[in-house]
């Protein structure tokens, strides 16, 4: 078919692509060679072109896998892809593309390059990554009538991980391809092919989520109680996150309270900011001052895609005070005859739910006296009575334990105690009176004490004669055989 143009004559050969025949004259010079160029390209155009394209992907190590641009293949197309959901640590890897190129007659294919850009908004620019030459493929019939010479170019070992530094959340992909060409028609020349789907480009898209954290927990969960100053236990809190292993970011804070409560807590430390790669926190609570406080943790999600904050069960941390822990004793007596039982008492001051003792008899320890009481008849004149007390875990003694008093015992001898009675008569008339007098007694002491005592059965059994206390004893109304007798108890000691 031929057309005819102002100041030329054109052929539609192909495609509707012109080739000059023939040039009439030649008038408006300018527009005529402008016209003329472009003629010139549109049929260079022909005679080249990219026939098919793919973008190859690896998605967490699974294997290269194509995905179609311009074609129509058995592939997944990547124009509304969607590429999956990553956590930290995953790949995305964008491993190249494949351009099926035809070239015929003059033209000839010189390179070949990808494209692509990562974005959430906007229109940022592209990067580039070369396109290897792999084979020639012979005649396809692709474009030339049949006469053209196929080639493959492809990438596949980019190893461009489309996820590397980004942020959680939603993302496009986008990806066109170009095939730099020859021509030796009409002067000759270079251009490029694109393949960019009319300029809008091949789209995909893909979500980063952050490793979320979904809990934490706390160890020790109990504390023994501690004294001022001591270093106190140190508190670790684990978190627990969904999935994957990469690192979402996080921050952890640590908090006082005054009661069992994870609400309305003071801040100790932090909130210090971190990814889940670093699983604990730990804190070590400060003892300085005495009093009981409760200690959690909570983490919190910092990443878009990630919400909520979590917090560890409170710890209670008692802090005693430093205290003088003392101890005193008594004695139910300090001055006793030999073998008397004597009981000592100790009475703690500072001392504890549950204090320990250890008697001593002249510094040396009693071999199982280890109560707060102590009995014993065993006792010899001067000896020493202390006790050592030592205050139960949850005091905070300094010194950790207390000497109390020293009692010393005045232990006197056993005495013989005796005494002689004689009688103004011991043969009487019936109804006559008779009047015993003790005698001086052995040992009696200044106030001895005097029970006159009578047997009316031989000496078997023998009564206190009521009222007759003194020295001596009157009686009247005796009977034969009667005896009488005096009992002394001696005011020695």
């Amino acid at each position: 078919m031929k057309k005819s143009y102002p100041g030329y004559l054109v052929d539609f050969v192909r495609g509707n692509n012109p080739v000059i025949s023939n040039l009439r004259c030649i008038f408006r010079l300018p527009v005529l060679l402008a016209s003329l160029l472009m003629v010139v390209g549109s049929t260079v155009n022909a005679q080249s072109g990219i026939y098919e394209s793919s973008a190859i992907m690896n998605i967490n190590g699974t294997g290269n896998a194509y995905y179609d641009l311009k074609a129509t293949t058995a592939n997944p197309d990547f124009q509304g892809a969607n590429l999956g959901t990553f956590f930290p640590g995953n790949t995305l890897l964008l491993n190249g593309a494949r351009n099926k190129v035809f070239k015929c007659n003059t033209d000839d294919i010189t390179g070949s390059t990808f494209y692509y850009r990562v974005y959430k908004t906007g229109s940022p620019s592209f990067t580039n990554s070369i396109i290897f030459w792999l084979s020639n493929d012979g005649l396809t019939g692709s474009g030339c009538g049949g006469s053209d010479q196929n080639q493959t170019w492809e990438s596949s070992g980019a190893n461009i991980n489309l996820l590397n530094s980004l942020t959680p959340g939603n993302y496009n992909v986008d990806i066109y391809t170009t095939a730099n060409f020859t021509y030796t028609a009409s002067g000759g020349g270079s251009g490029t092919h694109r393949e960019d789907r009319g300029g809008l480009y091949y789209k995909a898209t893909f979500t980063l989520a952050a490793n979320c954290v979904t809990g934490i927990s706390i160890n020790p969960t109990t504390v023994a109680p501690i004294c001022s100053g001591i270093t106190a236990t140190t508190l670790t809190a684990s978190i627990t996150s969904a999935v994957g292993t990469g690192a979402a970011n996080i921050s952890y804070d640590w908090f006082s309270n005054t009661s069992s409560s994870t609400s309305g807590g003071t801040s100790v430390l932090g909130p210090v900011s971190t990814t889940t790669a670093t699983t604990t926190s730990s804190f070590t609570p400060p003892s300085a001052t005495a009093g009981t406080l409760w200690y959690y943790c909570t983490v919190t999600n910092t990443d878009a895609t990630c919400t909520g904050s979590f917090s560890t069960i409170p710890v209670a941390v008692q802090v005693n005070p430093v205290v003088t822990a003392s101890v005193s004793i008594s004695a139910s007596a300090t001055t006793i005859c030999a073998g008397i039982s004597v009981t000592f008492t100790a009475t703690p001051i500072n001392g504890g739910l549950t204090p320990a003792y250890q008697w001593k008899l002249n510094n040396t320890n009693i071999s199982g006296a280890t109560t707060s009481t102590y009995t014993t008849t065993a006792l010899l004149n001067l000896d020493k009575i202390t006790v050592v007390m030592t205050p139960s875990p949850e005091v905070c003694a300094n010194p950790a334990s207390a000497t109390s008093n020293e009692l010393t015992m005045t232990v006197n001898p056993l005495l013989t105690v005796s005494v002689n009675i004689s009688a103004s008569a011991t043969t009487i008339c019936a109804g006559s009176s008779v009047t015993f007098t003790a005698a001086v007694p052995t040992n009696g002491g200044l106030t001895p004490q005097y029970q006159w005592q009578l047997s009316i059965n031989g000496g078997v059994s023998y009564n206190d004669i009521a009222g007759q206390t003194a020295a001596t004893y009157t009686a009247g109304g005796l009977a034969n055989a009667n005896i009488i007798r005096l009992k002394l108890t001696s005011s020695e000691s």
